[in-house]
This record gives C-alpha cells, structure tokens and sequence, in this order.
C-alpha cells in the first residue's frame, strides 16, 4: 500500500511539474523555483524506485481513460523499480548541478530547457514503467522528441540542427521496428510488462523475427554498432547536464527494453544464437567506441564514445547471461545478468559526473578541446576533484563503482569450467581478450581526458573568470 501511494503520488508530482512549467515559463518567472522543485522530485523518484526494488512489490496503477480502447496503466515491479532509481539518483546531483548552471544561458533558451527537460526526464519515467502497448510507445516518441529539442535548444545552427535531424531520425527508425516487434508479439498474447506470459503461442520463427526487430529498434536508440552514428553528433550540441541525462539514464532505456523482451517476453523461446548475437555486437560495439574515444580531442565527444564502449560491455554482459541461461547455468547467468545492472547505475553516475565536469570547464575556459586546455586542477579544484572520482571510477580501479562491475564480468569466465559448451569454451578466451584490451584502452582514454585537462601545463586558454 505504502509503494502504491508513493508510486502514484511520483507520477502526480511529475504531471504537475510538466502542467506548471507550461504555466510559468510563458512569463519566464520562478524559474528558480521549479529549478528546487525537481530536486525534492528527483528525490522522491530515487526514494520510489528504491522502495519498490527493496520490497521487490508489484504496483499498477490506471489511468481512468480510453485511448485506442487501451486503458493507459503503469506498472511498478523489481525490474522497473530499479531503472526508476537508477534514473532518480543520476537526476539528483544533474538537478542540483542545473540549479546553476541554467544561469549561464539567455532567458529564451532557459525557458525551451525548462520545459523540454521536464518533459523528457517525465517520458523516461514512463518509458520504464508502463504496462501496455500505446503507454509505451507514446512515451518513447514523447522521449525522443523533446530530447531533440533539448539537442537543438543552445544553438539552432546548421551543424546542431544537421546532429539534431541525424538523431531523430534513426530514433524513428528504431521506433518504427520496436512498434513491429509489438505488434508480433501481443497479437498472440494480452500485454502486461509485469506479468510472466507461460501461454505465449508464437511460433519460434516468429520468436526470432521479434528479436531481430526489437534488437535493431532498441539498439538505435543505446548507440549498438552500427547504429551508433548519432551518438557523437548529438551529445557535444546539447547542454552538459542534458548529455548528462542523454548519456546515464536515456541509453538505459533501451537496455531496459532489451531485458524486458528477452528474459520475460520471450523467456520461454529464448536461442543459444541470441546471445553470441548480443555478445558479437557488444565487443564490436565496445572496440569501436574505445579506439574512437583515444583519437578524440573535443571532451564531451570523447565522452559520448566513451558511453559507446560501456553500452557494448553491458550488451555483452546480456548477451552472456542469455547463454548461461540456455546452458542451464543459472548462477553464472544470475551473475552476468547483476554485471549488466550493475554497470548500468555505476555508468549512470560516474558519466553524468564528468559531463557536468565538462560543463563546468567549459563555461569557466570557453573551451572544450583538449588541445587548448591544461592546468586546471590549479584554477577549478573541486571540479578536479570530482572529475578525478569520475574517471577512478570510468578506468575501473578498486574502490570506485566501476571496478565491482568489470571485476564480476571478468570473473564470469573463471567459474564456468564444469559442464561447459564447447562453443562457448572456445570463444572465451577470445571474449576475455577484446574485453581486457577495451577496458585497457578505456583506462587511456581516461588518462588522456584527466591528465591533460587537469594535470598538463596550461596551453592557450584564458579563464574567463
């Protein structure tokens, strides 16, 4: 009962922010207020999906309207709740890093993020949450769309509007084949995102056909190769804080959908090849991502490539927990599937940490390119000091949140050595090999970032205060 009221009470507070903010910003006013107001939110939404992840309840709650003969209803079960609090404590410190630095930007463009914004962080909480066809898909277009408009809301240029139209438009392309996958599965059986269906009668064909579209449509949106081209265009053109959201919590939206299809939609036709699938595109995925990270002089780019090679590694992960599960292997398919989860929070904080870093140099230098900055641990230290958390935790050493999640991922290929594939005996060492050269390369690239902003000799910059 307690988890039903603070569910629907998170639901009414997010309603009315997007509802006031329209109300407020026609004159510009109290945008201070609202600034406050989505910090108690993004705290109340962090306490939500703690809650519910803790208590490991399953909440529904409908809306008294017909759309489409649909009754719009939200669900809330472990697997919601724990992406709900992954998005709640990504926003908290992005919310109170906004409360700032939306000073920085002219009136007119403060009011298009305030209102853009809210509606985005709102369409994700409902991406994660909702319990039927028309909910889902609405708020996934909802979430594109003002996230375009968050990429564009600076600058209008030629150069953010071409990175703003590349973007949608392979967000719409991949709306278009999860809408199919949908349609192919839930013509077959009733839809409820919290409920296992056992008397799912889709053949196993068809089973495939659904993984192939859902892959491509949830993949466009996570950056997979080789649908990850948006990526680096889109994050340096918004704000820090939205590349922030777009990088921690957006991307996981889609791995969100990912283990939603694969491991409760389609548990009981799940294949062995679905999972080498997701394990092929995550190496190349994470390579790619690393080895155009190191080549990178423009911060938030290097960063956006950065989010690339994660993304891969928490596919990979997946791909691996699919295996173990048709193996029969539960403990270590348990444990590849906490690897995905638990990288997906630890990426979630420590990248929108050093996006917010680098909206603080960049507004302190005028300057995002590598080249020209050095020094700044004299100049911005407590953003050294935050950025240098950040990076412990990206590089994956002990005692930082990104450590615990390679080090599980990395110890899956120690414990399977009784009753093993062979398919899978052969491949791992090759898996380990590409792993442990993208996580060293990504080791660089941190190395890189940090070293030559913070540590190396200052260079052309002039701080601008």
């Amino acid at each position: 009962m307690f988890l039903s009221t603070l569910f629907l009470i998170t639901l009414s507070a997010w309603l009315g922010l997007i509802i006031v903010t329209l109300l407020i910003t026609v004159e510009g006013k109290f945008l201070g207020l609202l600034r406050v107001y989505q910090i108690v939110l993004a705290l109340l939404t962090a306490a939500t999906g703690l809650v519910g992840f803790i208590t490991q309840q399953i909440v529904i709650q409908s809306i008294p309207l017909i759309f489409f003969g649909v009754h719009p209803s939200f669900c809330l079960d472990p697997l919601s709740s724990f992406f709900v609090m992954l998005m709640g404590f990504s926003y908290i410190g992005i919310s109170c890093f906004f409360l700032d630095y939306h000073q920085h930007f002219a009136l007119s463009q403060q009011k298009r993020i305030q209102i853009w914004e809210g509606l985005f962080v709102f369409a994700m909480l409902l991406v994660f949450t909702a319990n039927d066809p028309l909910s889902f898909l609405f708020a996934w277009e909802i979430m594109t769309v003002s996230s375009y408009f968050l990429v564009i809301s600076i600058d209008t240029n030629k150069k953010n509007r071409k990175a703003g139209f590349l973007y949608l438009s392979i967000a719409h392309c991949g709306l278009l084949f999860i809408a199919v996958s949908f349609f192919l599965l839930f013509s077959h059986c009733s839809f409820s995102a919290c409920q296992f269906h056992q008397s799912i009668t889709i053949t196993q064909s068809i089973a495939n056909i659904i993984f192939i579209l859902m892959l491509i449509g949830f993949g466009a949106k996570a950056g997979i190769f080789p649908l990850h081209i948006w990526l680096p265009e889109a994050h340096p053109a918004a704000p820090s804080p939205i590349s922030a959201l777009m990088s921690g919590v957006m991307l996981k939206t889609a791995v969100y959908g990912l283990i939603r299809f694969s491991f409760i939609f389609l548990l009981p036709l799940q294949q062995v090849w679905w999972g080498y699938t997701l394990i092929s595109l995550g190496l190349i995925t994470m390579f790619i991502g690393v080895i155009h990270a190191a080549m990178q002089t423009d911060m938030k780019r290097l960063l956006a490539y950065s989010s690339m090679e994660n993304i891969g590694f928490i596919i990979t992960s997946l791909g691996l927990a699919i295996i173990f599960y048709q193996y029969r292997q539960m403990i270590l398919a348990d444990l590849a599937l906490i690897v995905v989860l638990l990288h997906a929070l630890n990426h979630s904080i420590f990248k929108s940490l050093l996006f917010l870093g680098t909206g603080s140099i960049l507004h302190a230098t005028g300057e995002r390119n590598l080249g020209k900055l050095g020094g700044l641990i004299h100049t911005m230290p407590w953003v050294s000091v935050c950025a240098l958390i950040g990076t412990l935790a990206m590089a994956g050493l002990p005692l930082f949140n990104g450590f615990i999640s390679e080090w599980l991922y990395l110890s899956i290929f120690f414990h399977h050595t009784d009753g093993v594939h062979f398919t899978l005996a052969v491949l791992s060492p090759l898996i380990v090999a590409m792993s442990v050269l993208t996580l060293g390369l990504a080791g660089f690239v941190i190395v890189k970032f940090y070293g030559v902003a913070f540590l190396g000799e200052p260079r052309e910059t002039k701080l601008l205060y």
